[in-house]
């Protein structure tokens, strides 16, 4: 008797715990979308792609300064520019 009470109980806990997670979950979604963090996200992981395409056009010098990267294409059309 003891034993299958003791299973009862376990299965009871397991559903339980089960349905807290889903109403975890529903909720966490649900204030994501209040919130517009999933805007957010993707916005910010636009910014962050773009960021890195500007990056990758300059030079950053360790004194901090920045010059414009002059690619194979721009030393030919520039041949009086000594920009590196």
């Amino acid at each position: 008797m003891e034993k299958a009470l003791g299973g009862l109980i376990m299965e009871n806990l397991i559903i339980v715990l089960l349905v807290l997670i889903g109403i975890f979950l529903l909720c966490r979604e649900l204030m994501c979308w209040y919130w517009k963090i999933n805007e957010m996200v993707t916005t910010l992981k636009q910014i962050d792609l773009k960021l890195a395409i500007i990056v990758s056009e300059y030079k950053i010098y360790e004194d901090g300064s920045v010059k414009h990267r002059v690619t194979a294409g721009e030393k030919s059309e520039n041949s009086g520019d000594t920009n590196d």
